[in-house]
């Protein structure tokens, strides 16, 4: 009953905001949105057999999203992984996937770590990001490794038009943020800067933060038809790191100095004929330091890519060649791996067919294909089947990490050299209505799982991960959109979804079953606002209570929020009211790890 009442209570605060503005431009229903990462190639969104999410920045705008974990919060299909709120270790996992087979990529450049495989989205504030696009189904037979979940693809602003603003806005626990961004374009010359700061004592003892982020973006007209792009994008941040609820570590702290740099050539996109060639690299420079623990461990770690395409009507064929390397204690040193991959990509009326090979230094060659059609029932009804291969590959820890006391008693992990990747596919049958509701029924399976920790021999003097076991990933995703009125829309999704290990049917740490979210947005040319309600279930995890601290099956128990966020413009100025978690839940994501309850934050952003 309680929670029927919060529902009818967030339904009717949500309701209230109507009377507050008179008329947004929200993004239409049934506009043709256009997918550029699941197929390397521009295409509307209803032709791809594919499961696609876009979120915009007008999307971005009227959630208030800070970060790119707010972003993908309460998409369909995502579970966030979150160490304490704001400032704090975040990451995605798509359809019951580990967050390591999930590739982000930012401007199809990937930034998962090639040290640990994954990729902290709270080193990715908002404010750069012109729209993101979720790919919930494998896209190894366009990316390569990694993508066994999906792909999150990052699309940041471009240097276009000549705007210019100041953002300012303060929050709770001492927040403080400023931004500044710069636009300018000519017939020939086209460039963007983007720079902020922010800082935050955080929501618990030790757990302050200040980050400093810039992106610079200088493009040049060659031809009518050609530029050149050179980009450059730092982010730095030093973290307390508060521990668990039950095992604080009161000094722990993280440095981290990400950067990216990256040389573009293209042809504008014809859709009868196009190139692009691109050369970047990813610089991640992290420090863990606990003086408790006596413990001070610095890595870096490079990605070094070049990608060549070509575009011809629907077909695209490429290149691409990468080197993830890294230096550190952690692994003895300086390691590297290389990968290099030839792939295309065909459309053949409503059929399309994908494959790629890749052939990696430590494990050898590794063929994916895909294919995936879309038929047209009637005006309003369409059906998808879709199959896609996947893999993930073993990243340099698993293969070479060495941590002499890692596990209890002393015992050191070292990594195996003669890991294979994980290999899986997923299969899927969507229906869609109208572009405005949708259901879709998927089902799948990871084999040779990187299991991290194993003992080498059978007196247990070291751990090595081993591939062992597989996993089934089978679900339900239902989504729903109606326009209420010519001002007021509403978004709904639900997902079920059931992970289990294969070895002995226990379900996946972390995943609920059920998963729900409601929005309500509002808004016209001078103002608006969103409602979101959130609802988790229940997720299993392991305990370990004292005194003999072994595994415990257990459950974190489900769990609803409500954010509300309102704007106005006045004048040349916006001004906007954000409140997170509105009821002051308790709740947490990862066990031990509270998350913060209610929360402000207010700011103005001044254009000239």
């Amino acid at each position: 009953m309680k929670k029927v009442i919060r529902l009818v209570l967030c339904l009717c605060v949500a309701m209230s905001l109507c009377p507050m503005v008179n008329a947004i431009e929200l993004p239409s229903f049934y506009s043709e949105e256009i997918v550029v990462t699941a197929a390397r190639m521009l295409q509307l969104k209803t032709s791809i057999p594919w499961s696609v999410s876009i979120i915009n920045s007008d999307d971005l705008r009227l959630k208030g999203a800070k970060y790119l974990s707010d972003a993908l919060n309460g998409e369909i299909g995502t579970d966030i992984v979150n160490y304490g709120g704001l400032g704090a270790l975040s990451s995605v996992r798509l359809r019951g996937s580990s967050s390591q087979q999930v590739l982000i990529l930012v401007d199809g450049k990937r930034v998962n770590s090639p040290l640990n495989g994954g990729a902290n989205l709270s080193n990715y504030p908002v404010d750069e990001i012109e729209k993101i696009e979720v790919v919930r189904t494998p896209l190894s037979a366009v990316y390569g490794a990694d993508a066994v979940g999906g792909v999150v693809n990052i699309i940041t602003k471009k240097p276009v038009g000549g705007e210019k603003a100041v953002i300012v806005s303060l929050g709770s626990f001492n927040e403080q943020k400023i931004r500044l961004s710069y636009n300018y374009s000519d017939d020939k010359w086209r460039t963007y800067f983007n720079a902020g700061l922010n800082r935050a004592d955080g929501s618990r003892a030790n757990s302050q933060f200040a980050e400093s982020d810039y992106n610079v973006k200088l493009s040049r007209l060659l031809t009518d038809i050609t530029d050149l792009e050179l980009e450059y994008s730092n982010f730095s941040a030093d973290k307390r790191i508060p521990g668990s609820a039950s095992s604080p570590s009161p000094n722990a702290l993280q440095e981290d100095r990400n950067n990216i740099l990256g040389v573009s050539l293209r042809s504008s996109p014809d859709p009868k004929s196009s190139y692009l060639a691109k050369i970047y690299q990813r610089g991640e420079n992290s420090r863990y330091k606990d003086p408790n623990q006596l413990t001070d461990n610095p890595y870096q770690a490079i990605i070094s890519g070049i990608e060549i395409e070509k575009r011809a009507d629907k077909l695209v064929v490429g290149i691409d060649a990468r080197q993830d390397a890294a230096d550190g204690s952690a692994i003895s040193g300086y390691k590297a791996v290389r990968n290099i991959a030839i792939f295309a990509e065909n459309t053949f009326g409503p059929l399309s067919l994908g494959l790629r090979e890749d052939l990696h230094s430590t494990f050898g060659s590794i063929l994916t294909p895909r294919a995936g059609v879309v038929k047209q029932i009637n005006q309003n009804t369409s059906i998808s089947l879709a199959y896609s291969g996947a893999f993930r590959a073993p990243v340099l820890n698993e293969l070479y990490g060495n941590y002499p006391a890692y596990y209890a008693g002393g015992l050191p992990y070292l990594g195996n050299p003669n890991l294979k990747p994980e290999k899986g596919y997923l299969a899927e049958i969507s229906v869609e209505y109208s572009q405005q509701a949708r259901i879709t029924v998927f089902s799948g399976k990871t084999s040779d799982l990187i299991t991290p920790s194993w003992p080498v021999n059978a007196s247990f003097t070291a751990y090595s991960p081993v591939n062992l076991n597989s996993i089934t990933r089978q679900g339900i995703e239902l989504e729903y959109k109606q326009a209420i009125t010519p001002l007021l829309r509403s978004v709904f999704n639900y997902t079920y979804q059931n992970c289990v290990d294969d070895s002995n049917g226990d379900k996946i740490v972390y995943l609920p079953n059920n998963k729900a979210n409601l929005s309500l947005l509002i808004g016209d040319s001078i103002g608006g606002g969103s409602f979101v309600a959130k609802y988790v279930g229940e997720r299993p995890y392991f305990a370990y209570p004292a005194p003999t601290y072994a595994a415990t099956k257990a459950l974190l128990p489900d769990f609803s929020t409500v954010d509300l966020h309102l704007f106005r413009k006045i004048g040349m100025a916006e001004a906007y009211l954000g409140v997170e978690n509105l009821f002051d839940r308790s709740y947490q994501l990862i066990a031990d790890y509270p998350q913060p309850g209610r929360r402000f934050s207010f700011g103005m952003k001044y254009g000239f």
